[in-house]
């Protein structure tokens, strides 16, 4: 508020990069929230909900509440709103947050899932994160891991966890490539023959693999989350910490270019469908396959699917 040049400098340019988000948002739906800036990280429960009330000037004027709350209920209706507003209603099942590197990712998607899990208690949310540099515990001032979890100091519905994925991935790999040396195990003892060449093509598969599996093998992770069957259930929510937003990109795209490259896998193995080893590997490919379409069902409906895109108001990110 005071007069100094550097911060005129900053709200000018800051002003110059809001004026030119409309333009390029392509849906006229979509909502912009500005966030003051904080002078310090927001870590920890009690900060998170402090910035989801820095929001509710906003919230009110898209969502104003029907009749005038207590003033002693005002943070928790607060949050309520916050909550409806950015991650949608009931049927969202899956909300991604994207951006560039060190925008403050993590942040929003950490005060979301806190003011969602408080707005609905009965719904178990998720906090997930899939960027290899987890910084999930430090916003939140815990230790988060590989196990869901829940946040401690956060409703009881909130649970936590950063994916692995490269471990994942690996150990899809493993699995694969042990039921492809028993399939030719199999096959060599049959025939009485070496068949060194046609294993040496069929792990070779594995080198073609598209970049980012190790990603999807993180994605499919919420899928076990958000199906019906599993524990979350049809009305949990899923909020995902995503990598940067190259990485974010190429992980949304990725379940098509997996596909295809399942599709190929199986294509080879069905010269080997009289292995006695064969079913086990078309089993797991065959599960990998329908994890990948009920993957790309979610992402692609506007229903179950919301992606939140978050910036800073400078000309580069």
């Amino acid at each position: 508020p005071s007069a100094c040049a550097l911060c005129e400098g900053r709200r000018r340019a800051e002003a110059e990069a809001l004026r030119g988000v409309p333009a390029r948002l392509a849906d006229s739906r979509t909502r912009l929230i500005v966030i003051p800036a904080q002078d310090e990280p927001a870590q920890g429960i009690a900060a998170l909900r402090a910035l989801a009330r820095a929001i509710v000037p906003f919230v009110r004027s898209i969502a104003p509440p029907k009749r005038r709350s207590p003033v002693r209920r005002a943070g928790a209706e607060s949050s309520t709103r916050v909550a409806r507003a950015i991650a949608g209603g009931p049927s969202t099942r899956l909300l991604v947050v994207g951006g560039k590197g060190g925008v403050g990712k993590t942040t929003c998607a950490a005060t979301v899932a806190l003011a969602a899990a408080r707005a609905d208690p009965r719904r178990p949310t998720l906090l997930l994160s899939t960027d290899p540099a987890h910084s999930l515990g430090d916003v939140l001032g815990q230790a988060i891991g590989d196990v869901e979890r829940r946040v401690r100091g956060a409703p009881a519905n909130l649970a936590a966890r950063e994916i692995d994925a490269a471990t994942g991935w690996r150990e899809r790999c493993g699995r694969y490539r042990t039921a492809v040396g028993r399939m030719f195990d199999a096959l060599s003892a049959r025939a009485h023959a070496e068949m060194a060449v046609d294993r040496a093509i069929v792990e070779e598969l594995f080198a073609l693999a598209p970049p980012g599996m190790d990603e999807i093998t993180g994605m499919l992770a919420i899928i076990d989350a958000v199906l019906p069957e599993r524990r979350v259930g049809e009305s949990g929510l899923v909020i995902v910490d995503t990598a940067p937003t190259g990485h974010a990109l190429r992980l949304l795209a990725a379940p098509g270019q997996a596909k295809a490259w399942v599709r190929q896998f199986m294509k080879v193995l069905l010269n080997f469908e009289a292995s006695p080893g064969f079913g086990e590997l078309a089993s797991e490919l065959l599960e990998l396959s329908h994890g990948l379409d009920r993957l790309q069902r979610l992402l692609t409906s506007p229903r179950s699917c919301g992606f939140v895109v978050v910036t800073r108001p400078e000309r580069l990110p």
